[in-house]
């Protein structure tokens, strides 16, 4: 070993066993750091969709999402497509752009209507954000304007849009 590592060593060493200083440096407690970064993936955008289609069967039941106007979309969250056109072009936007105030580090999935077809939004702890088009909304369901399931998993509660919006009107 060099002298230099040696010297690192040792002064090391002598900071974790001492109190106080060492050789001049002060310290009150060692605070360990994290550098994680969020990889993202075409198989991350279709774990968004897949949440998608699960709320929307959540809410509409499984004979509106079995239908065939989704079957692009189900087909792409199953199976990957790197022509896939279900994107609202923007993998992630900000929550600034909602008026309503979800709980802290929420999870939720809006549906809403845009001519005649299905669009959600999912947004894992208010920050991570997704759009998509699922498809044509079926002739024979009817379909709410807008839509959709929060959690507030921190206080382990879940709201439909319509309960959520029934809270934070006084």
């Amino acid at each position: 070993m060099c002298k230099e590592t040696e010297r690192m060593q040792y002064r090391i060493e002598t900071l974790l066993k001492s109190k106080g200083t060492v050789e001049g440096i002060s310290y009150n407690t060692l605070q360990p750091s994290l550098n994680d970064k969020i990889l993202e993936s075409e198989n991350t955008d279709r774990i968004y969709g897949k949440i998608a289609f699960n709320v929307l069967c959540k809410i509409y039941g499984i004979n509106f999402v079995n239908h065939h106007n989704f079957d692009e979309f189900r087909d792409w969250v199953i199976n990957g497509d790197a022509n896939n056109s279900n994107w609202i072009n923007e993998h992630i936007c900000q929550i600034s752009d909602l008026s309503i105030h979800f709980p802290k580090e929420a999870h939720w999935c809006l549906f809403s209507r845009n001519q005649n077809k299905v669009c959600a939004i999912v947004c894992l702890y208010n920050i991570l954000t997704r759009k998509y088009i699922l498809g044509e909304i079926p002739h024979e369901y009817s379909f709410n304007k807008l839509n959709g399931y929060i959690c507030d998993w921190k206080n382990r509660i879940e709201y439909t849009f319509y309960d959520f919006i029934n809270t934070i009107i006084p």
